[in-house]
């Protein structure tokens, strides 16, 4: 086939030329996309996602004991004072959980709820729950305990050398986390958060907390998917029920040398039991201390 010649004396283009050229400009910017999406993935991949590796977290000592909402006082517990701590850390506890409410102005309280705890704990107090903050640390608490706000406990923890705190937020985990990473940003280190959903995992991660729990109690997750999750995460370690405990879960979590901790123990004998069964740690009120 002979090609046309224009009246200007330039080629004209066979018919569905134009249409290929067009097509292969086409192909061409679609493939430097692909590329440049690809390439940006990458870099949000390595640097959000696993921001922390180029900044590792020191290693953190897996404890026996971990005292429960700040450890028995007497014969009390669920307390959350700062009477607790005092006591469980001249014991020689170490390592201290704790529970956490919003009050009815945005701050973080240490009451594990605002309804069976808080009565127990301020029997004579009539004023509409949840309380201000102020309203909070004024109340008189059985015993002539001390309440806490996180602030207190932020505090505290500064004065007492080798602590560490693990949270138990009763409510907007998500909030609370991200609240006290840009309130303590130099306290991240010594806080260990626990998460009760898998999807929680990322956003705890990227507020800079290195040595996260997830704990079980919230959600009814099989073995399985937490074995999964476990493989593919770094896990301060896993909290479970007693009753779950007593299962194949701990023994198979120790095989990937992730640490379980079960609450609440303050039995010797029941200790003993599940430690045979691969359990590595214990929140407790009574037990330990001089670790």
């Amino acid at each position: 086939m002979e090609t046309e010649i224009s009246e200007a004396g330039g080629r004209r283009c066979q018919p569905g030329e134009g249409a290929v050229a067009k097509r292969r400009v086409f192909l061409l910017f679609f493939a430097i996309d692909a590329v440049f999406i690809a390439a940006v993935g990458l870099y949000l991949l390595v640097h959000l996602h696993h921001k922390h590796v180029d900044h590792p977290i020191p290693p953190v000592p897996v404890p026996t004991y971990i005292a429960h909402a700040g450890g028995g006082i007497g014969k009390m517990a669920y307390t959350n004072s700062r009477d607790a701590f005092d006591a469980n850390y001249r014991r020689g506890h170490r390592f201290f959980e704790f529970d956490l409410n919003w009050t009815s102005d945005g701050q973080l309280v240490l009451i594990h709820d605002w309804q069976g705890n808080f009565r127990d704990l301020f029997p004579t107090s009539k004023i509409a729950l949840p309380p201000s903050l102020d309203e909070f640390l004024r109340l008189k608490m059985r015993n002539n305990l001390t309440p806490m706000s996180f602030a207190g406990l932020a505090d505290w923890l500064r004065t007492h050398p080798g602590a560490r705190i693990v949270t138990d937020v009763k409510e907007d985990n998500l909030r609370a986390l991200g609240k006290i990473a840009a309130d303590y940003p130099d306290l991240v280190d010594r806080i260990i958060p626990q998460i009760y959903a898998f999807e929680e995992y990322e956003p705890v991660w990227d507020m800079g907390y290195g040595n996260i729990i997830l704990t079980l109690y919230a959600k009814n997750y099989a073995d399985e998917p937490v074995l999964n999750f476990a493989r593919n995460r770094r896990l301060f370690g896993v909290t479970m029920w007693i009753e779950r405990a007593m299962g194949a879960l701990p023994r198979e979590l120790k095989k990937l040398n992730i640490p379980v901790f079960v609450h609440t123990v303050n039995w010797p004998e029941e200790q003993k039991k599940l430690e045979s069964n691969g359990v590595s740690g214990f929140y407790t009120d009574f037990l330990g201390g001089k670790e």
